[in-house]
């Protein structure tokens, strides 16, 4: 929660699109930023030939709803807001690609050792399956509200949220491939349990985002501390136009990266980022031009 008391955007980095990207991606993050999208408030988009200001997609949510009316809500739209089914999937495939680039990166670019498991929801993790966290965490990937950790057949449905996208381990490096650790012995075990929760957002509302994931795994992380683990959670939220904060590169060096290798790191998420938004927006208006 540290986090939450305040944080700058690292603008060297947020800015190296300039370098890096697509001329088209360019001028697609460039009008996100600057507020100048096609039909960004609804008198712009009554009067253009892109549409009403209207989201005429099937499955959204917000069809027929006056969502346009500036620029926030437009690009929070086309790039994480809309319900079709299409755009969530382009959705989706964002979040996975960046769980696995970040695994990818704790994988290989981490001092010392440790155990870095991916759950992500396309791309889940096929390897280990290890027996160190509750098992009805692990088989359903969710935790309970009530504290029933392995519901018996006349309990109820609970409330429950999505499991993080990963969990790295410390303590369990000396173990081989196959290992199984039992429920009794694992808080012994392990020195630290890291949950790494990736998050996109609106680039001037990180705050609001962290605030909702710490509110959303506050029940896993009393699950984990009350079987004994030392667990914290880190929510890593990047801007949909590849913004990148200060908490960014806070959160890498907790993982155990030097300050070079975090900043070599954020520089490869913005690029990804860049180019899943000009993808998404691409998407957004290709799908309204066909209705």
């Amino acid at each position: 929660m540290e986090h939450l008391r305040g944080d700058k955007p690292l603008h060297k980095i947020a800015n190296g699109f300039w370098k890096r990207a697509t001329y088209a991606a360019r001028k697609t993050i460039l009008k996100c930023r600057l507020r100048i999208l096609p039909a960004q408030d609804y008198e712009t988009a009554k009067n253009s030939a892109g549409g009403n200001g209207k989201c005429t997609l099937e499955g959204c949510r917000h069809k027929g709803v006056d969502y346009a009316k500036g620029f926030l809500m437009k690009v929070g739209h086309a790039l994480g807001g809309c319900d079709n089914p299409q755009m969530r999937g382009m959705f989706s495939d964002r979040a996975d690609a960046h769980a696995a680039e970040l695994k990818h990166i704790l994988d290989h670019h981490r001092k010392g050792g440790c155990k870095v498991l991916a759950y992500t929801g396309k791309k889940r993790d096929p390897g280990v399956k290890p027996r160190v966290l509750p098992n009805y965490i692990l088989t359903r990937g969710q935790c309970r509200h009530d504290g029933k950790d392995n519901p018996g057949r006349n309990d109820g449905p609970d409330t429950v949220p999505s499991f993080v996208d990963i969990v790295m381990i410390e303590g369990l490096e000396d173990l081989e491939e196959g290992w199984e650790c039992t429920q009794q012995e694992a808080p012994t075990r392990v020195k630290n349990l890291h949950l790494i929760e990736v998050a996109h957002t609106d680039d001037e509302k990180w705050g609001p985002k962290l605030l909702e994931k710490y509110m959303k795994y506050g029940p896993l992380l009393q699950l984990l501390r009350r079987h004994g683990f030392r667990a914290k959670l880190h929510v890593f939220a990047v801007g949909r136009t590849g913004t990148v904060y200060e908490h960014n590169r806070n959160i890498l060096e907790q993982l155990g990266l030097d300050r070079k290798e975090a900043i070599q790191a954020l520089q490869r998420i913005h690029d990804l980022t860049v180019n899943y938004a000009h993808s998404s927006y691409q998407l957004y208006r290709r799908l309204r031009q066909e209705k």
